[in-house]
């Protein structure tokens, strides 16, 4: 009588059932969690239950339990209600005055099933951001065993990741890069905690623009080496053509190598902090998951993986954005700066007034002019939001026979012109200069302290 009592009230999933399917005992706790009747669930099979059972396989499933004694697999049970619910069962053959019986353990996986497709669903998102990354993202470990490699850049290399993955650095690096010895270098820098960065070209004429960093865990530890890698080839090839030419090329050509660098280096910094390292955390936060039982600390760190997936993927796209406009082929650029000014007075909030005085009868912009204009408006308007604190936001654009104009005036904190000139790497300013003088343009600030800020473009 105690033992009978003791299963039909222990916190675990029990029932039994003979060779004929019939469900012969269910106990208080699984009655309860599949909310039928205990009258209605013994005139049940156990595929009226059991959706991965049925009828006409019951026989075959029986000789199995049968012969191998004990069977452990995953189901999923119907309740009364018609819910489901994820289960494992451990079904336990044994004869009783010479009656065949099965006596089923079961557990409630569900929680684990929906942590197991969270994690599968966020995997996945991590994917498709890094296919996404125009470079390449190494992973070492302190022996420089080569772990991970992933990205868009990947297929410019024509090097298949299963070629490098799981080997030292020493046993492909001369295959690649003629210069290879660098790589060792940078690893073991890394492991020192110093960052560093170069250039190599391929034995195929690529050349790439290499980071490497030190790659923590969740403690703060180094573990390995953080490698990030830019095709740069087309600019410098861009470079060795325009050295030839007369010396106002020469003079454009070198501030777009300017340009470049500043781009460059600002995406080296920008992947690497908004990108790398979040990705980073949440590899060793997914890690911990794999080996931990506790479902409510899983929950926590299914949260935190979340939302640094969910930041990171928002600093992409801008990131991307920055990089390549893609939507102004799609949608021209009237219609791109109409959306970012409704962005930039939602976000602020300021009021924003764009006005566009290009008429029916101007001519299309050239593809080239409009992502001038685009990429110098778009750096206004982040400046703006970062730094102006501005109330009120005023854009103007209009064309005048080959020329067109775009005015920016914001009536923000201002600053002191000359002090930020002397850092305009770090503004943007110079950027913006550039830009407009690569394309025979030019730009025009003017800026005091509480007094806003003007910007004036002729392209």
């Amino acid at each position: 009588m105690l033992m009978h009592y003791a299963i039909a009230n222990t916190t675990d999933l029990i029932w039994m059932y003979n060779e004929k399917g019939q469900i012969l005992f269910v106990n208080n706790t699984l009655l309860k969690c599949l909310e039928y009747k205990r009258n209605d669930i013994y005139m049940m099979h156990i595929w009226e239950i059991c959706q991965e059972i049925s009828h006409d396989s019951w026989s075959s499933r029986w000789s199995e339990i049968k012969q191998k004694g004990r069977m452990i697999g995953e189901y999923t049970l119907t309740k009364h209600t018609k819910q489901t619910i994820k289960v494992e069962i451990a079904d336990n053959y044994f004869v009783y005055y010479k009656k065949e019986y099965a006596l089923g353990i079961i557990r409630n996986i569900s929680n684990r099933v929906k942590l197991e497709q969270e994690l599968i669903d966020k995997k996945n998102w991590l994917q498709l951001l890094l296919d996404q990354i125009p470079c390449i993202i190494h992973t070492f470990d302190k022996d420089g065993t080569h772990l991970y490699r992933e990205g868009a850049g990947i297929k410019s290399t024509g090097v298949d990741s299963s070629f490098v993955v799981g080997k030292k650095i020493e046993e492909y690096d001369s295959l690649i890069f003629p210069k290879y010895r660098y790589n060792r270098y940078a690893i073991d820098n890394a492991i020192r905690g110093l960052q560093t960065s170069y250039e190599l070209t391929t034995y195929n004429g690529l050349t790439f623009y290499i980071v490497f960093s030190p790659w923590y865990d969740v403690n703060n530890n180094i573990i390995g080496a953080i490698s990030i890698s830019l095709d740069v080839t087309q600019q410098r090839q861009a470079e060795k053509l325009n050295i030839a030419k007369e010396q106002r090329i020469r003079d454009l050509a070198q501030a777009y190598i300017n340009a470049q660098d500043v781009e460059r280096e600002w995406l080296t910094l920008e992947v690497h902090d908004m990108i790398i390292q979040p990705l980073s955390a949440a590899f060793k936060i997914i890690e911990s998951i794999r080996v931990s039982d506790n479902i409510e600390k899983n929950q926590e760190y299914l949260n935190k993986v979340e939302s640094a997936v969910k930041d990171t993927i928002k600093q992409a796209r801008n990131i991307m954005k920055r990089i390549y406009p893609s939507t102004l082929k799609r949608f021209g650029l009237i219609r791109l700066m109409h959306e970012e000014l409704d962005i930039l007075s939602n976000e602020m909030p300021c009021k924003t007034i764009f006005e566009n005085l290009f008429t029916e009868g101007d001519k299309e912009l050239p593809y080239t002019t409009q992502t001038t204009l685009y990429r110098v408006f778009h750096e206004a308007l982040l400046n703006i939001r970062k730094y102006s604190r501005a109330a009120n936001v005023y854009v103007k654009i209009q064309r005048y026979q080959e020329q067109c104009y775009l005015e920016i005036f914001d009536d923000g904190v201002g600053f002191d012109l000359e002090t930020v000139s002397q850092k305009a790497e770090l503004s943007g300013i110079q950027g913006m200069k550039q830009r407009t003088e690569i394309m025979g343009g030019s730009f025009t600030i003017q800026s005091e302290i509480n007094k806003g800020t003007k910007i004036w473009i002729a392209v």
